[in-house]
């Protein structure tokens, strides 16, 4: 069982760095293209170069996180009905039993990853004495999110009577 959930785990991980990335630069590039025809299309010569890849690199940071939270919701639906190590995952047939999973599942992932930063937290003060945060960044969430990911499958299908493990 542990293995299905592995593999479950890894392939709606895949799809949620590759699709976030490629959502997140595909609207960076049409902001970017949108300010630099807004500015008339000046000549692509060193300055402008440069400005045009700092307002790329500045709205990339913005919407690759936006595009996150948007591939983390889309994303949910997929982990139904696919066969992995002999088991799936299998949603009732409540009418909105889609919405209302969405919500549950992303209310478990706030709590694994709030408890996650909590934990890290605790070890850096043992470690440092102090309660300092330089050592948390952006890698860090993206990170507490991948593990917590992980644990909201199993929670989930342990929790929700909706959903059940079903061999294929």
């Amino acid at each position: 069982m542990s293995k299905f959930y592995l593999l479950l785990w890894l392939r709606w991980l895949v799809r949620v760095v590759l699709y976030s990335l490629l959502l997140g630069v595909l609207l960076t590039i049409l902001v970017t293209l949108g300010v630099y025809i807004r500015q008339g299309m000046p000549p692509l010569q060193g300055d402008v170069v440069d400005a045009v890849s700092k307002i790329f690199t500045f709205w990339f940071a913005l919407l690759y996180n936006l595009s996150l939270l948007v591939v983390l919701l889309r994303e949910i639906g997929y982990i139904f009905g696919v066969c992995h190590n002999g088991f799936m995952l299998e949603m009732g047939s409540c009418a909105d039993a889609k919405n209302r999973l969405r919500r549950r599942w992303l209310m478990v992932l706030i709590w694994l990853v709030a408890v996650e930063i909590l934990l890290m937290t605790f070890v850096n003060f043992l470690v440092q004495g102090s309660l300092s945060f330089w050592w948390y960044s952006i890698y860090l969430l993206y990170g507490a999110i991948a593990v917590g990911g992980y644990f909201s499958f199993v929670l989930l299908s342990l929790r929700c009577k909706q959903i059940k493990v079903v061999r294929c």
